[in-house]
């Protein structure tokens, strides 16, 4: 759990608040662009949009996780050592709208720790270049934390798109990297 201002919130529920917070933060169309995702490659633009300052995003009522298994997603074939911003766009809007947002016939989100996005080259797969396999919520969260504790330490708070565009984050599940 994790407590902000006597409001505690379950590691699901961050994962979907600090997704939803980047998406204001460094696309076009901000969190807006999820309830209109219908297809997991549909185009979005990465720019600068929104500043810390703004009012928390809210996650859905539906927010959890169930077990996780294990998870392997490789660039290229070789091991993740970092990733870009565009990466954790990518995957973290896609898993927000399959996991938790209830579209026409979907009466139960699928949101969970062990709810794995996989990358392909399929349109039933995730399309980012190099990248295959599979990612968990959990991952995203970590990557998501280290993204924000950048900003937080380097005073970021406008134009993210353009600060962080060109860094990298660690994709280590352990934070030893």
């Amino acid at each position: 759990m994790l407590n902000i201002n006597g409001v505690e919130y379950s590691s699901a529920q961050a994962w979907e608040i600090a997704i939803r917070g980047l998406m204001n933060l460094v696309t076009a169309e901000g969190e807006d662009f999820l309830p209109t995702m219908d297809d997991r490659n549909k185009p979005y633009t990465l720019a600068d949009n929104g500043s810390l300052n703004d009012a928390m995003p809210t996650y859905s009522p539906d927010c959890a996780w169930g077990k996780a298994n294990s998870e392997l997603v490789t660039y290229n074939g070789a091991a993740i050592e970092s990733v870009d911003v565009n990466f954790i766009v990518k995957v973290g809007a896609w898993h927000v709208v399959r996991g938790l947002i209830k579209t026409a016939g979907n009466s139960s989100p699928l949101g969970m720790i062990g709810n794995f996005q996989q990358f392909g080259t399929v349109s039933s797969s995730l399309i980012l270049e190099g990248y295959n396999g599979l990612i968990s919520p959990m991952r995203e969260m970590l990557i998501l934390m280290r993204i924000y504790k950048d900003l937080l330490d380097n005073n970021i708070n406008s134009n993210v798109y353009t600060a962080i565009k060109d860094k990298t984050y660690s994709f280590d599940l352990y934070g030893i990297q």
